[in-house]
């Protein structure tokens, strides 16, 4: 995991740009395999769903996860989701 601060980093706003981020609101992430290459993004159908603490936006979170995850479980992957239903809730 990388966090590229567009504020505070050298050139970090160019950088999230590159990436496909940079001008739909923040956090926005992305995933990538070992090489380098987008798997997903947070751009889900209505924009960046940022902090995923909606319904759709916890869904396409979930979604970007199951996408790329290489070793988890069926109950890790339920317990993921619940642990950001919990987190979601607690902001509501």
């Amino acid at each position: 995991m990388l966090k590229i601060d567009v504020d505070e980093m050298t050139n970090g706003q160019a950088v999230a740009i590159e990436l496909g981020g940079g001008g739909e609101g923040l956090p926005w992430m992305t995933i990538l395999d070992s090489t380098g290459k987008e798997l997903v993004n947070s751009t889900g159908p209505t924009g960046n769903i940022g902090c995923p603490v909606g319904e759709k936006e916890q869904a396409y979170f979930m979604a970007m996860i199951g996408k790329t995850i290489q070793r988890a479980s069926p109950e890790e992957l339920k317990q993921v989701e619940a642990n950001l239903a919990e987190y979601a809730n607690e902001l509501r």
